[in-house]
């Protein structure tokens, strides 16, 4: 597992770029990228994208987000599930990682 801080909109093309899990096999270090964060619709929104072009499987923790607005949280977590990813809560999510830990 690794925990990487996102500092600007969507961080994780140029993470995956300049870290020790980009090239490698699906797989072979990482291949699921849990989200967390604010504000949902924007930043946490985007990463979901960059993950899913790029082959990872994406869990997006609904409980561990949050937007401004409740309106704008729920389109998100709609795009995402419709299209991106896993929507999940954080106990859901601590599950799969213990079912998955090495």
């Amino acid at each position: 597992m690794a925990v990487f801080m996102q500092c600007s909109g969507s961080d994780f093309l140029k993470l995956a770029c300049n870290t020790h899990f980009s090239g490698k096999p699906k797989g072979a270090f990482l291949d699921t990228v849990l989200i967390t964060g604010t504000l949902t619709n924007i930043c946490c929104e985007s990463s979901p994208r960059d993950a899913y072009a790029s082959g990872f499987r994406v869990v997006f923790v609904v409980d561990a987000t949050a937007a401004s607005r409740d309106q704008d949280h729920n389109a998100t977590l709609h795009n995402i599930y419709r299209s991106f990813g896993d929507v999940r809560p954080t106990d859901e999510a601590i599950a799969l990682l213990s079912v998955y830990r090495v």
